[in-house]
């Protein structure tokens, strides 16, 4: 359901939310009520940010597979925050076609690199989904 590395940021950021609502009923103040609600839409994105749906697309070895849910860019910049980036996989183990290699937090700075020769089946500006939507189809070697 999560990415496993959230889990931290999900339960810090509930707790918050439990703690805004705990105070803004004991003391019933408006402006606690507020903070306490603006802390559950916070808590809600952060459990939104690190969702691990099952992905299915289409796959082989003919095709590059979105590695992220986002938009095509020319060239993207992670943001401030995205310095922690964890891996799943282990030196020298192979990639498998649409599995979860590791999670850039609060980031997304991941580049995929096709050879030139490669048939480009997205546009610019267009949204990708992670595992399902095919980026292009690679050239048979």
């Amino acid at each position: 359901m999560f990415a496993r590395e959230g889990y931290p940021f999900i339960l810090g950021a509930a707790a918050l939310a439990a703690i805004g609502f705990t105070m803004a009923l004991r003391l019933r103040s408006w402006p606690l009520w507020l903070a306490a609600i603006v802390l559950t839409v916070i808590a809600l994105s952060v459990a939104w940010f690190f969702r691990n749906p099952t992905r299915v697309g289409e796959r082989g070895a003919s095709v590059a597979t979105a590695p992220v849910d986002g938009e095509i860019v020319m060239r993207q910049i992670a943001g401030l925050v995205a310095r922690r980036i964890s891996t799943d996989s282990k030196s020298g183990d192979a990639p498998q076609h649409g599995s979860r290699m590791g999670l850039i937090r609060f980031g997304s700075g991941v580049h995929l690199v096709v050879p030139r020769a490669a048939k480009r089946r997205v546009m610019l500006g267009q949204r990708t989904r992670a595992g399902e939507m095919v980026i292009a189809d690679l050239p048979v070697s």
